[in-house]
């Protein structure tokens, strides 16, 4: 398997990794990675973006890469990585999460002073900063811009836990969903206007209708402290790094939807994408909990990799595993569930 450089990114370029956005243009991911910024890039290879520094949240917006460093709020070329923006950020404490309307406007909540700042930016040498919300009771992390709406939502942490709106009409909040987790970190929407957001207790990604009528634990393996997630819209990929592993999982949708197989539906056992490189991804549904084992074999029937062999509540489940240790080839993943073998599908890895 080819990184940049030679390098294994999923080990040796991630240290401290907190936030992914996307570029739809270059068609880059970003990667925050406390003293660096990390890129993926469309062939799948990973380099360092020039000197640029991210500690937490990303957006992309207008040409720039905007990523929080610290108490700074810094804009970044995309095409040459240059530094065009530094902003101190006066009484900010511990900024974390970041969301655009696109246009001229970033949002960052303050983790520790509980507040919610606005930066214009459509003047990088004279961006304008006010805190809109003043305090905001709970904990505030992830944040999405939700223009349908015209408002803000907001994911919290440690007890409160309820997913948040901000009205961006007069900054008023309200209690959308009470989500029933603890230390939720990331919210994103997707194409069709769902939510999904991050959790660490218990270690998951769940997805809700937009009116908040469905709810599916989509991701429940392979996560160890989901941060700041990201949603590529153009690609209808969701990236999920992983804070205390130092590793980033894409998980591919396409056409996939909420909730159990109809009557006289068969939900298909798939792996996606293939041929692979650094991740792949199981889809599945499970009619009750199970012990989820996933087995990766060589032409010879050698098993070269074990990725997942953990708890799996009922339901739809996307299962993403990595591979950036596994050289290129054919292979054969087998889906066991309580020791009863569900499926072998055929996986290439590049």
């Amino acid at each position: 398997m080819a990184f940049a450089a030679g390098l294994n990114a999923q080990t040796d370029l991630f240290t401290n990794i907190e936030a992914v956005d996307y570029d739809p243009a270059s068609g880059r991911f970003f990667i925050s990675n406390g003293n660096s910024i990390v890129q993926k890039l469309p062939d799948g290879s990973y380099s360092l973006f020039g000197s640029a520094q991210a500690s937490h949240g990303m957006e992309v917006l207008d040409g720039k890469l905007f990523a929080i460093k610290g108490g700074q709020v810094r804009a970044y070329d995309l095409n040459t990585a240059e530094q065009l923006m530094n902003l101190s950020v006066p009484g900010a404490q511990f900024m974390n999460g970041m969301a655009t309307d696109g246009v001229n406007r970033l949002w960052v909540s303050d983790f520790q002073a509980k507040k919610i700042y606005e930066i214009n930016v459509a003047d990088v040498s004279n961006p304008v900063v006010s805190t809109v919300v003043a305090n905001t009771v709970s904990t505030p992390n992830g944040l999405v811009y939700e223009g349908a709406n015209n408002r803000l939502l907001m994911a919290n942490w440690n007890e409160f836990s309820d997913i948040k709106a901000v009205s961006l009409a007069d900054y008023t909040i309200s209690t959308l969903h009470a989500t029933g987790l603890t230390n939720v970190d990331g919210i994103v929407l997707d194409n069709e206007g769902r939510i999904y957001i991050s959790s660490w207790q218990p270690q998951r990604v769940t997805r809700y209708s937009n009116n908040f009528t469905l709810t599916e634990n989509i991701i429940t393996s392979g996560l160890s402290n989901p941060a700041d997630i990201c949603y590529a819209l153009a690609v209808d990929t969701l990236a999920v790094p992983n804070s205390a592993t130092e590793t980033v999982l894409f998980v591919g949708f396409g056409s996939s939807q909420i909730g159990e197989p109809q009557e006289g539906e068969v939900l298909r056992l798939t792996v996606y994408p293939n041929p692979a490189t650094d991740h792949a991804q199981v889809t599945l549904f499970l009619t009750e909990a199970a012990t989820l084992r996933l087995e990766l074999m060589d032409v010879m029937g050698r098993i070269v990799k074990v990725p997942v062999n953990e708890a799996v509540p009922a339901g739809r489940a996307i299962v993403p595993f990595l591979l950036n240790d596994v050289v290129s080839g054919s292979y054969t993943v087998r889906i066991i569930a309580d020791g009863r073998m569900l499926d072998a599908l055929p996986l290439v890895v590049k």
